[in-house]
């Protein structure tokens, strides 16, 4: 079958200059290997698209969305795209830059193990000294801000932004030594006009991901209330609501809402009040609880710009 991918299948090949080193994973939708350029030397990740999903429109475009919205700003925090394309079995193609760190869930649950939950009698306590996972929690959060800022400003709405589509990578120049990475771009939404983004490389394939009017898109753990109802009125102010959970998260070791079923998960997004647990944390300044709530205001005209929330954190 044209495009297909084995594990280890690529592995020696040459694809636009990169010779496909080791397999580095697989998901759902295609695999991920290194890469290293003949002439530069320069490390990349290839990813490709699973062999099932090539002669699929819809799914094809999600990957040249994900190419396409990456590559609209060159910013620290955002992966970076060297190339798009094709091989000669039909196998679709992305060359990035290679990430070398861990996901944000993986670090998220390392900064819980570090400091564990506060006890039970503190939760009345005057305010103690600020922590350092509240330190490490407020520097990655501001540097995902400055990057949502860059991809709003150019029209670019992530919508599924979440613990497992971040990597922290060290970063000499950084506060801290490290940032934080947004990636998988694959339903991101273009606000500029579908003419103005060009035509897509792949014959038959459109250059950008139509979301039809009632669909949902996302991840149900840190979609937004407008995410949810699917009426198509999503805009910058939805990746608010995304990064003031996962903000929740990394002060507090779990997500603002959990239920083991979806409707239940719903309601809690659409209608409940966001937790108010992050008051009762002594290692937590209040003007920060303030700003993950308003983060997570239901009516979307009431939460922050990401330059308020940069301006906040700084």
């Amino acid at each position: 079958m044209a495009g297909t991918v084995r594990d280890n299948s690529l592995s020696g090949q040459v694809v636009a200059n990169y010779r496909v080193g080791r397999l580095i994973g697989r998901g759902g939708m295609g695999a991920v290997y290194e890469a290293v350029h003949q002439y530069l030397g320069r490390r990349a990740a290839l990813k490709v698209l699973h062999a099932q999903f090539t002669q699929a429109p819809e799914l094809t475009a999600r990957f040249v969305n994900e190419a396409r919205a990456a590559n609209v700003v060159q910013h620290p925090s955002v992966v970076s795209v060297f190339e798009i394309g094709q091989l000669a079995d039909g196998t679709r193609y992305i060359l990035m830059e290679y990430l070398d760190g861990p996901r944000l869930s993986q670090r998220i649950r390392e900064l819980a193990q570090a400091e564990g939950e506060p006890p039970a009698d503190q939760a009345n306590a005057a305010a103690g000294p600020v922590s350092s996972r509240v330190l490490v929690s407020v520097r990655l959060v501001r540097q995902l801000a400055s990057a949502l800022r860059a991809l709003h400003e150019k029209g670019v709405i992530h919508r599924d932004l979440k613990p497992d589509n971040i990597l922290i990578v060290k970063d000499p120049e950084a506060s801290g030594g490290e940032r934080a990475k947004l990636l998988d771009f694959g339903i991101a939404k273009f606000l500029s006009e579908p003419g103005q983004l060009g035509e897509s490389p792949f014959p038959g394939v459109p250059a950008y991901v139509k979301t039809a009017l009632g669909a949902l898109l996302g991840t149900p753990m840190y979609m937004g209330p407008e995410q949810w109802r699917g009426k198509g009125n999503v805009d910058c102010r939805t990746d608010i609501y995304s990064l003031g959970c996962i903000f929740f998260e990394l002060l507090t070791g779990r997500p603002p809402y959990s239920a083991s079923a979806i409707p239940h998960l719903m309601q809690m997004h659409v209608f409940q009040k966001p937790p108010q647990g992050l008051f009762s944390r002594p290692e937590i300044p209040s003007q920060l609880a303030e700003l993950v709530q308003r983060m997570m205001a239901k009516e979307p005209a009431e939460r922050p710009t990401t330059a308020e929330v940069e301006e906040q954190l700084e």
